[in-house]
């Protein structure tokens, strides 16, 4: 292309920017006045079919977005819900009681109370107190046994004065861990 047909090219272009801009301004000062001139005539409205359109389109937005957000208020609710639900029914009780003479607590802060049959004698208790600590009371026919706060493990013999029932009541404060007692027909001599 030589430097005569780029001239000519440039300003094709230029006559062609300049009668659109020409073109975009006489239109915009066109709706510039009608849109003055609609603005000041009192008796001009909206068509009654066509406001009527648009407020059911704004109405319907509305309700939309509120159901959206009610759902997910319900949705979380329920992921809540569903989550307690699992979490209680993984978590092991808080205080167990087995046959075997084992008492486990978990995270414990609250009184729980073990019923044991006991023959006469001493009987070795096992307390593993893994964090926090515990009060336990050992008593038989509201005779108190043993009494005392415990952390950590301890192990040493009570002394069951006759055969019969015993409470071993532990109070716990965040404590974790194990109390064990040798069962019915087992004790040292």
């Amino acid at each position: 292309m030589t430097r005569r047909e780029e001239m000519r090219e440039q300003y094709e272009d230029s006559l062609f920017r300049q009668l659109f801009e020409e073109a975009a301004s006489a239109k915009g000062k066109e709706l510039l006045s009608e849109n003055e001139r609609l603005q000041e005539d009192p008796t001009l409205t909206t068509p009654p079919e066509l406001e009527k359109m648009c407020l059911n389109t704004i109405h319907k937005a509305g309700r939309n977005r509120r159901r959206k957000k009610r759902l997910c208020i319900y949705l979380a609710v329920l992921c809540i819900l569903a989550f307690i639900f699992v979490w209680h029914l993984s978590r092991p009780e808080a205080f167990q009681v087995l046959e075997d003479g084992t008492i486990y607590f978990s995270h414990y802060s609250e009184t729980g109370t073990a019923v044991a049959e006991l023959d006469a004698g001493k009987h070795p208790i096992q307390i593993n107190v893994d964090h926090g600590e515990i009060d336990l009371l050992i008593e038989q026919d509201g005779m108190q046994i043993l009494e005392g706060t415990f952390s950590g493990k301890n192990s040493f013999p009570i002394q069951v004065p006759k055969d019969g029932e015993i409470s071993i009541t532990i109070t716990g404060r965040n404590a974790s861990g194990k109390v064990h007692y040798l069962i019915r027909g087992l004790c040292l001599s």
